[in-house]
């Protein structure tokens, strides 16, 4: 595990970066420092509806299971535990508060693909500039 995180220093690396691959490794090597199992970004520019239609992360580790799954039931638009992790402005816990929601049958196979995969909790950060854009992170932990 890495010490004090410096989100202007990471930023500042990946600017030094020649390309996108050298930046998406710089990124996977933060995460593993980090004990991050998996993890996903994905920059919201037109809303929730939009996003879940073209579904393009700007980087992706999760098992492709996982990711077509995410996909195929539109988690972005139609869950409601999603939803109030995509609308927090504080980093959302989801082993704390999946007991508030209601387990639908999607999110039951997803918990179900989760526990295949090792997945024990999901820390997920949401950053906007504006209603309907912004910046979405989700680290997984197998702890």
């Amino acid at each position: 595990m890495i010490g004090n995180i410096s989100l202007s220093a990471l930023a500042a690396a990946a600017a030094e970066c020649a390309d996108r691959d050298s930046v998406t490794k710089l990124f996977a090597g933060f995460l593993e420092s980090c004990g991050v199992r998996y993890a996903f970004a994905y920059r919201f520019d037109s809303g929730l509806k939009a996003a879940a239609d073209r579904w393009t992360p700007l980087y992706v580790s999760f098992p492709a299971e996982i990711i077509d799954y995410y996909r195929s039931v539109r988690f972005a638009e139609t869950d409601s535990l999603a939803r109030a992790a995509f609308s927090s402005y504080l980093p959302v816990r989801f082993a704390e508060i999946a007991a508030g929601f209601d387990q639908s049958e999607a999110r039951r196979g997803l918990h179900a693909l989760f526990d295949k995969y090792g997945v024990k909790d999901i820390l997920a950060m949401h950053v906007a500039d504006r209603p309907g854009r912004g910046g979405y992170i989700a680290l997984a932990y197998d702890r």
